[in-house]
C-alpha cells in the first residue's frame, strides 16, 4: 500500500531590526514600545538600556549642605537652582547658596515663591525677591535689593548743594528780593529748577544750579550715582516722578531735583523701583520679566519689562538713549506661566498665548502676541531651549516652538494626559519629569535626532535640571523628615552622563579637592515591551524567535511573550558569563498576537529579532 506524501509545515519569518521608541498611540506596530523602563536612544535603531549616572559623592560638608554617605541635606526646601559660571547654585526661601558659600547681603523674603535664578554673567538675578548678586574675589556673592528703600519716620535735612557737591550758603527765597545790595546773591526756588541768583550792577544774573542733599544716618547706603529714584513726602506733587542720583555717600543723596526747603516732610522716602516680576530670563545683557496682577503701586498691570543695558538695578530709566529700560502693556488677557529665550529673543508664555520681543533697543523693541499652545499653567520649570527651539509643556501635550509656531511632539503618549515638572537638555536629548493621573512620575527622554521618546527612572523626584560645565546634573529630592520639630530634606545629585565628569569635580565651587567627584551608579535593571505583534493571517501562530544582542559581562537579559490571553512566558535567560554579541534561538508558546518583553540588569542591547511563525490547524486553533 502506498500512502499519499504529506506537505511540510510552512513556516514564515518576520524581522525587527529598527527598535521605535515609546508609542502608545492606537495604530502602533510591533516594533514600538508600548511601556519600558532605563531604556535610551543613544543607539537607535537598537533596543538599549540607559548607560549608568554618576552620584555626586562627597567625602566632607560644604558650607549650607552637610553629607551623609552619598546623600546632602539642608534645613529648607530648595527653591530654584541653576548653574552659575559652571557650578551649581540653589535658593531656598531664606537663603542663596552659591560658589560653595552663603550668599551675603540681602537674602530672600522667607515666603513661599515661584522663584528663579536668572544668570546674568558671573552674576545672577533671583526673582520675584528683585536681588542681584555679584562675584566678589574670594568672596562668594553679595546681593543688593533691585527695589531699594530708604525711610524715615522723622524729618530729613535738606542741604543745598552745587552740581559739585560743595555747600551753596546762600539764602533761599521764592522770590528775588525787590531791595537788594550790590553782590547780594539768593537761591531762587520756584520753578522747576532752583539756581543761584547774584545782583550786579542793578541786575539780577542766572548763576549756578543748587540741588538738594538729603542728609540722615546711612540715607545713600543702598543707592548709586544715577540711580533713577521715587521722593515720596519731598514734593506735593507726583509721587511716582523719578529723579537720578547725582551725589551719594553713606550718610547724603543729592538728586537732579528741584530745592524748596530745608527739611523735609515727617516719613520721607527714597526709592529705586524695581517691578514684581512672575518670571524673568536674560537676553542681550538685559533682564526681562512680565506681570500679571497688581505691581509696587498697587495697581493692576498686564505688562513686559527690560532693566536698563547691563543693570538689574535699573528699571525705571527713560531718558530717549539706547541704554534704556523698558516696559510695554500688553492686550491679551490671562497669567503669566513662564518665559524663555530663543534666537536671543526673548518669549514669554500664557497658556493661549506665546508674545516674542524683537529688536535691538528700547527705540525699536516689538512685541508680538500670536494665539496658540502655549505653556500649561504650573509647568514653567518644563521650558528648555535645545537646539534653539523652546520645548514645554502646554495644556495640550510636549510642545516645540521655533520662533515661528509651535507643534506637538507628544503624540506618542497617546490618550494619557500628565502634568510636568522640571526639565533639561543635552546632547540633542530633552528630558522632562512627567506626572500621570495615577500621582507616579517618570523621566521621559525625547531624542531630537531620531524623534523617538524613551521613558529612564519611575518614582522620578528630579525637582531641577541643571547644566554644570558640559553636562547636565539633576537635583532630587529624596526624603522630607522632622528632627526635634524642624524639616530637613535630603538630597542627591546625578550627571547623567557619567563618563563626562571627572574625579574630584565639585559641583558647588571652584573647589578641586579630592575628597569631591562623582561615582558611577550600580548597575540598575531595565525593562521595555513592544506592542503587539499579530500574525499576517488568522491562522499563524508564533513557533520560536532568534535573538540576536549584545552584553557586557555580568549584565542579565531575560526574555519573555505576553499571549493575547495576558500570560506572560520567559523564553530565555542569559548567563552573567556571555560577553559581547551573541545569537540564540528560544521557543515560545504558539499564539496568534503577543507582545515581547525585555527585562534585566546592566548594558544590553537588542540588535534584532527573528519572530519564526507557522501554518496552524484551522479547527485545532494553535495547540494549547
Amino acid at each position: 500500500m502506498r500512502l499519499a506524501a504529506q506537505r511540510g509545515i510552512s513556516r514564515t519569518r518576520r524581522n525587527i531590526t529598527a527598535f521605535g521608541g515609546l508609542d502608545r498611540s492606537a495604530r502602533a506596530g510591533g516594533s514600538r514600545l508600548g511601556a519600558m523602563l532605563n531604556m535610551t536612544s543613544d543607539d537607535a535603531p537598537a533596543l538599549m538600556s540607559r548607560p549608568p549616572r554618576g552620584i555626586w559623592a562627597p567625602g566632607s560638608a560644604v558650607d549650607g549642605v552637610t553629607t551623609a554617605g552619598v546623600k546632602a541635606y539642608t534645613d529648607d526646601e530648595i527653591a530654584a537652582a541653576a548653574a552659575v559660571n559652571g557650578k551649581l547654585c540653589f535658593a531656598t526661601r531664606k537663603e542663596v547658596r552659591a560658589d560653595g558659600m552663603l550668599m551675603y547681603g540681602v537674602q530672600p523674603d522667607g515666603q513661599e515663591h515661584i522663584r528663579t535664578i536668572v544668570p546674568f554673567g558671573r552674576n545672577f538675578f533671583l526673582v520675584p525677591d528683585g536681588l542681584y548678586a555679584e562675584k566678589r574675589p574670594e568672596k562668594g556673592y553679595s546681593a543688593k535689593k533691585a527695589g531699594a528703600e530708604f525711610f524715615s519716620p522723622i524729618a530729613v535735612t535738606v542741604n543745598r548743594v552745587d552740581i559739585n557737591g560743595d555747600a551753596v550758603t546762600s539764602e533761599a527765597c521764592a522770590e528775588l528780593p525787590a531791595s537788594p545790595n550790590e553782590n547780594d546773591s539768593v537761591v531762587l526756588t520756584s520753578g522747576d529748577e532752583a539756581h543761584e541768583y547774584t545782583y550786579t550792577d542793578g541786575n539780577w544774573v542766572r548763576g549756578r544750579r543748587v540741588y538738594p542733599s538729603f542728609s540722615a544716618d546711612l540715607i545713600g547706603e543702598d543707592f548709586r550715582v544715577n540711580d533713577k529714584v521715587i521722593l515720596k513726602n519731598v514734593y506735593t506733587y507726583d509721587t511716582k516722578r523719578t529723579y537720578r542720583i547725582i551725589g551719594v555717600s553713606d550718610n547724603s543723596v543729592t538728586v537732579d531735583a528741584p530745592y524748596k526747603s530745608g527739611t523735609t516732610k515727617l516719613r520721607m522716602s527714597i526709592t529705586r523701583y524695581c517691578p514684581v516680576l512672575d518670571f524673568a530670563v536674560e537676553s542681550n545683557n538685559r533682564i526681562w520679566g512680565c506681570r500679571y496682577g497688581k505691581n509696587v503701586f498697587g495697581e493692576f498691570v498686564n505688562e513686559i519689562y527690560a532693566c536698563s543695558l547691563g543693570d538689574p538695578l535699573s528699571w525705571d530709566a527713560f531718558d530717549g538713549i539706547s541704554s534704556d529700560s523698558y516696559a510695554v502693556s500688553l492686550g491679551c488677557p490671562g497669567g503669566f506661566t513662564g518665559a524663555g529665550v530663543i534666537d536671543g529673543k526673548p518669549v514669554f508664555f500664557k497658556e493661549d498665548r506665546i508674545i516674542t520681543v524683537s529688536g535691538t533697543v528700547p527705540q525699536n523693541f516689538r512685541v508680538d502676541a500670536a494665539s496658540g499652545d502655549g505653556v500649561e499653567n504650573g509647568a514653567y520649570k518644563s521650558i528648555v531651549n535645545l537646539n534653539e527651539e523652546l520645548f514645554y509643556k502646554s495644556p495640550n501635550g510636549i510642545n516645540v516652538y521655533d520662533g515661528v509656531s509651535s507643534r506637538c511632539i507628544s503624540e506618542a503618549f497617546g490618550a494619557e494626559r500628565f502634568t510636568a515638572g522640571a526639565a533639561g537638555a543635552v546632547d540633542g536629548k530633552y528630558r522632562v519629569v512627567l506626572t500621570g493621573r495615577s500621582g507616579t512620575s517618570a523621566q521621559y527622554v525625547y531624542d531630537t535626532r531620531s524623534g523617538m521618546w524613551h521613558i529612564e527612572d519611575n518614582d522620578e523626584n528630579a525637582r531641577f535640571f541643571v547644566n554644570t560645565d558640559g553636562f547636565l546634573c539633576s537635583v532630587c529630592l529624596m526624603s522630607s523628615t522632622e528632627v526635634d520639630g524642624e524639616t530637613v530634606n535630603s538630597y542627591m545629585f546625578y550627571a547623567h552622563d557619567f563618563y563626562a565628569t571627572e574625579n574630584g569635580y565639585n559641583i558647588f565651587s571652584d573647589n578641586t579637592d579630592g575628597r569631591f567627584g562623582f561615582i558611577a551608579e550600580p548597575d540598575g535593571d531595565f525593562f521595555a515591551e513592544t506592542r503587539e505583534i499579530t500574525s499576517q493571517n488568522g491562522s499563524d501562530a508564533v513557533r520560536s524567535v532568534v535573538i540576536r544582542a549584545e552584553k557586557e559581562k555580568d549584565a542579565v537579559l531575560r526574555v519573555g511573550i505576553v499571549c493575547t490571553d495576558g500570560r506572560y512566558h520567559e523564553i530565555y535567560c542569559t548567563s552573567k558569563d556571555i560577553n559581547g554579541v551573541f545569537t540564540v534561538p528560544a521557543n515560545t508558546p504558539r499564539c496568534a498576537s503577543f507582545k515581547l518583553r525585555f527585562g534585566g540588569r546592566g548594558a544590553v542591547k537588542i540588535l534584532s529579532v527573528g519572530i519564526i511563525t507557522e501554518k496552524t490547524s484551522e479547527v485545532n486553533g494553535f495547540g494549547y
